[in-house]
């Protein structure tokens, strides 16, 4: 008799279990979006360094062509002027093609990092 399930408690039992349930799936879940939110924050805060150093790197090598064509065209405006068309160029190639090359490629890495299945998990 005493592998017979006690059928007294059994909503009472199954209840509990339902509830423990419920909040052990709520606490997951939590855990799993603070995963996702500190992996956005680290992405987003590794990725403003990187820009900085970026930028650094492009504001120097840009001061260096622009003296270069000074020196070759004997004229600071000419050397400057160049290197800063190119930039007037780049920005309206990025304006025309924004979707295609920016918005795209950002909306893919935002949802990339949101659905990564962990490799604990499987």
């Amino acid at each position: 008799m005493s592998d017979q399930p006690n059928k007294e408690n059994f909503f009472e039992d199954f209840k509990q279990l339902i509830v423990e349930y419920v909040q052990k799936r709520l606490e997951l879940t939590r855990i799993i979006v603070y995963e996702k939110i500190a992996r956005i924050v680290a992405l987003l805060f590794s990725g403003i360094i990187l820009g900085f150093v970026f930028l650094f790197t492009i504001l120097f090598l840009s001061f260096l062509a622009g003296f270069y064509f000074s020196n070759l065209f004997e004229n600071t405006f000419y050397g400057f002027g160049i290197v800063a068309a190119f930039y007037v160029f780049t920005f309206l190639i990025l304006l025309l093609f924004r979707k295609l090359l920016l918005e795209k490629f950002v909306i893919n890495a935002v949802i990339k990092i949101l659905f990564k299945e962990n490799d604990e998990t499987k």
